[in-house]
């Protein structure tokens, strides 16, 4: 974010780091040592790492547009302190000129991307099986079917007019239908709680390969049935080069591993609903795989043309419990 979408009372890095200092102070009621801007858990803001006099470091962003708190909160509620404690901070003077400050305890570790240089095959399976038992505590209670209904198969049915209606869609239009065919069998699933968009820059790890963090909550959907969210570990153990999407040498390690380490920690009542329903966690996936090609926001959808390209790819996946053996991309 640039220092010129802030007026000119933020619109430096001089100015940043004075407030910050002060907003810490005041919100914390200890005294702020020393500032610095920071890209971790930053995303939509500036963001600053702010050490207190008590030894904590904290972050303070400056946001242009309000944030929703209330994914965070369910996020901690599930998930303890792997997410960052949110508040924001009243200055009605930011506020007044349409920026909106928060704090956020700061959480250790580093964004994934930063080790994909130096990690082996099984650093990468690690962090990949830590994150599976991360997702293995998001279920959580409610009417699946209702979801199902009232979200799932509306927005497929807005994704099936787009596809009849734009020419570079129009060939995923017979696999959105039997996407739309196959959905009630997601009332069949439990609910689950998932972040909107896993990517690299979002998932914090230490230098043990073990996930320390997960921030950048804030436009995460309400519950949908589990597996629409898993979609992500095909873009995790896939990577983007020259806007082609490929398979990374560790494919097969980190996705099985992702998988093991859900199923690992998974509760007894859940693991039994996955396991008696397969086809339709695939199912689920790949109307999440879907929905992350082409967005929906409102009444708009918005296409990737990256991952519309590598949708042939991505529509034949398949996940472990059914492939056995077998490669993740059947032909």
């Amino acid at each position: 974010m640039s220092d010129s979408d802030f007026p000119t009372t933020l619109n430096n890095a001089e100015k940043q780091i004075n407030k910050a200092k002060e907003l810490a102070s005041q919100h914390l009621g200890i005294k702020a040592i020393s500032v610095q801007l920071t890209t971790t858990q930053g995303c939509f803001s500036k963001t600053l790492e702010v050490s207190l006099q008590d030894g904590r470091s904290v972050i303070i962003q400056f946001r242009i547009e309000v944030l929703d708190a209330e994914p965070f909160f369910h996020a901690r509620n599930l998930l303890g302190d792997i997410v960052p404690i949110i508040e924001a901070i009243h200055d009605p003077e930011l506020v007044k000129v349409g920026i909106w400050p928060f704090y956020m305890t700061r959480i250790p570790g580093k964004p994934w991307m930063e080790f994909e240089d130096v990690w082996n095959e099984t650093q990468r399976a690690t962090c990949s099986r830590s994150l599976g038992r991360i997702f293995s505590r998001c279920f959580v209670e409610g009417n699946t079917g209702e979801v199902v209904g009232s979200t799932i198969i509306p927005n497929l049915h807005k994704l099936r007019t787009l596809a009849l209606e734009k020419d570079d869609v129009k060939p995923f239009s017979a696999f959105i239908a039997e996407l739309i065919e196959e959905a009630p069998a997601l009332k069949t699933l439990p609910l689950f709680f998932g972040h909107l968009d896993i990517n690299e820059m979002n998932v914090l790890v230490g230098e043990n390969a073990e996930i320390t963090g997960v921030i950048d909550w804030e436009l995460s959907p309400p519950p949908q049935p589990f597996g629409v969210a898993c979609y992500c570990i095909q873009f995790l153990a896939g990577e983007i080069i020259d806007k082609v999407f490929r398979q990374r040498p560790e494919f097969e390690a980190i996705d099985r591993e992702f998988w093991a380490g859900l199923l690992e920690d998974i509760p007894t009542k859940n693991r039994d609903s996955l396991e008696a329903n397969w086809e339709a966690v695939q199912t689920a996936v790949m109307i999440g795989t879907i929905f992350k090609v082409m967005s929906i926001e409102g009444d708009e959808v918005f296409v990737s043309k990256i991952r519309l390209d590598a949708l042939p790819m991505l529509m034949r996946y398949r996940i472990p419990a059914l492939r056995g053996s077998s490669k993740a991309y059947s032909d």
